[in-house]
C-alpha cells in the first residue's frame, strides 16, 4: 500500500513559524510586563519606591532583551528558515509546470 502525503505541515516548517510567532507576540508581552507598576501605584498608603520600579523595569527589559536573542538564535538554526520564510528557498514547494 502507498505511503499518504502527511496532513499537516512538515515539522520544521511548523517550529519555525511558532518561533516568528514567538517573536511577534515579544514585544506585546513586554508592554503588558510594563504594565505592571500601575497596578502597584493604585495603593495609596504604600507607594512603589522609585528605586523598586527601576529595578523591575530593568529586569524586565533585560529578560525581554534574551528572550529575544533566545528565539533569534533558535530561528537562524531552523532548516527552514536558512532558505528563506516564503520564498523559494530549498523548502519551498516548486510549482509543476
Amino acid at each position: 500500500m502507498a505511503k499518504k502525503p502527511p496532513i499537516f505541515l512538515e515539522r520544521d516548517r511548523y517550529r519555525t513559524r511558532r518561533l516568528v510567532d514567538a517573536l511577534r507576540v515579544l514585544p506585546i508581552l513586554a508592554g503588558i510586563l510594563w504594565l505592571v507598576p500601575a497596578l502597584w501605584a493604585n495603593d495609596t498608603q504604600n507607594p512603589p519606591e522609585i528605586a523598586r520600579l527601576a529595578i523591575y523595569f530593568f529586569c524586565t527589559w533585560a529578560l525581554m532583551i534574551v528572550l529575544s536573542f533566545a528565539l533569534s538564535r533558535r530561528l537562524r538554526h531552523s532548516a527552514e528558515f536558512a532558505g528563506g520564510i516564503g520564498t523559494d528557498g530549498p523548502s519551498a514547494p516548486r510549482d509543476r509546470d
